[in-house]
């Protein structure tokens, strides 16, 4: 089977703990970079909603560059939930001697550098001045779903025997993770089951063949954090469509680096979602519900694709 129903993975080794590259962009510059590119291949439709995104951001952030500064609470609770996460990788695999146990433990180490900040800005609303040990334990137990989840793509996409051995070994973290969920959410146990239903599915369709329209929905595993921390409350379910496309750009960047794009239909189709994926007020719902980083990320997800491809 082609390896390619990864979960989200961030390869870009100076990416800030935001998920966001501290390319020292300008405001003018990355403003008129982006407009130019949505509309050479979109046309100008798209163009009031990406200038309503870029003065409502530089509203928040004046016109500094796109970078981190400091320690924020978004790096603290990102470090410690990465460290439990590489805690648990070395339980699983104690020792790498050989080529395919050092790949898998490879695979396993990107979900704690570049999936867990990911997770984190998925969480954003419920962390800072509201950041509680309940919240904590959901985006831990969440993070170790995730986990999971890259250890049992990789045993059913790789023919490694060391892959079904981590699977097993894996089996503890998975039950103690999925007890923890229901212990704090009990009242969300159908939701969350609902959820990773979503997940399989999708993963089980683009396995047949590669569809940008569930490139979100394949990774849904990773709302289970912001539907139990906001209660499946009326924001959330608004919200969740443009979460669902901030996932999906990024998978959509990782399926490029994986050299999917080069089959034409698929590109095609891709390009025919982006309207999708930042219209109908995704960018703004992010924007004015706590998801400010990740709306910024969502355009600058599909500005870097667009990129890519011209």
């Amino acid at each position: 089977m082609k390896k390619r129903s990864r979960s989200i993975k961030r390869k870009n080794g100076n990416a800030s703990a935001h998920g966001v590259k501290s390319d020292g962009i300008n405001k003018c510059g990355w403003k008129y970079a982006l407009r130019k590119n949505i509309a050479y291949f979109l046309g100008s439709s798209l163009n009031p909603v990406i200038d309503s995104y870029l003065e409502s951001f530089y509203l928040l952030h004046g016109s500094k560059s796109i970078q981190n500064s400091g320690n924020t609470c978004f790096e603290i609770i990102s470090h410690e939930i990465e460290d439990i996460i590489l805690s648990d990788i070395s339980d699983i695999v104690p020792d790498a001697v050989s080529i395919e146990e050092r790949r898998a433990l490879h695979r396993m180490m990107d979900v704690a550098k570049f999936s867990v900040p990911f997770l984190i800005m998925l969480t954003d609303p419920w962390i800072g001045s509201r950041l509680t040990s309940w919240t904590f334990d959901v985006i831990k137990a969440s993070a170790r779903i995730h986990l999971y989840a890259r250890i049992l793509d990789d045993a059913i996409d790789e023919d490694a025997s060391i892959h079904r051995t981590i699977l097993l070994r894996a089996q503890p973290l998975f039950w103690q993770a999925t007890q923890d969920l229901a212990i704090l959410a009990p009242a969300l146990r159908k939701e969350t089951a609902e959820i990773i239903q979503e997940t399989v599915k999708a993963v089980e369709s683009d396995n047949l063949y590669p569809q940008p329209l569930v490139w979100g929905s394949k990774n849904h595993h990773l709302l289970i954090a912001p539907l139990l921390l906001s209660g499946n409350s009326s924001i959330f379910l608004m919200c969740r469509p443009a979460l669902s496309a901030f996932i999906a750009l990024a998978q959509a960047r990782d399926e490029w680096g994986q050299g999917v794009f080069s089959d034409s239909d698929v590109k095609e189709a891709f390009f025919k979602e982006i309207p999708q994926f930042l219209g109908n007020g995704a960018i703004e719902l992010l924007m004015s519900n706590g998801w400010e980083r990740s709306a910024h990320k969502l355009v600058m997800d599909a500005q870097k694709i667009m990129e890519s491809m011209r």
